[in-house]
């Protein structure tokens, strides 16, 4: 991508992120988590509502590859991730863990 076109998509990220914080959302709820979702899932993958799992199969494709650019231990990084979700649900009182036994973030 040229320093132009890089220079644009900036441009429009910054747009985008002051709309998205215009929401009047808790950011740190789960609505809040489900609106920024449906924003990256709109914006930048095919949501298919016929099939609910394609854009997540595409935004864990380019998460995967974006891993691999920065060095990152994918399977480390899941599971931290995972043992977020979990805080987030227990601390949200919902009912879904990933995993019900872990308890204490992983190295």
């Amino acid at each position: 991508m040229t320093d132009a076109g890089v220079c644009q998509v900036e441009i429009h990220v910054q747009a985008l992120r002051a709309a998205f914080n215009a929401i009047s959302v808790d950011p740190d709820s789960p609505e809040f988590v489900a609106a920024r979702m449906a924003m990256i899932l709109k914006a930048l993958y095919d949501d298919e509502p016929g099939e609910p799992d394609q854009a997540i199969r595409d935004l864990l494709t380019d998460a995967l590859h974006e891993a691999q650019r920065r060095g990152v231990d994918i399977d480390q990084a899941l599971e931290r991730a995972r043992w977020m979700q979990n805080q987030e649900l227990a601390e949200w009182n919902l009912r879904f863990r990933f995993d019900q036994d872990q308890e204490q973030e992983p190295a």
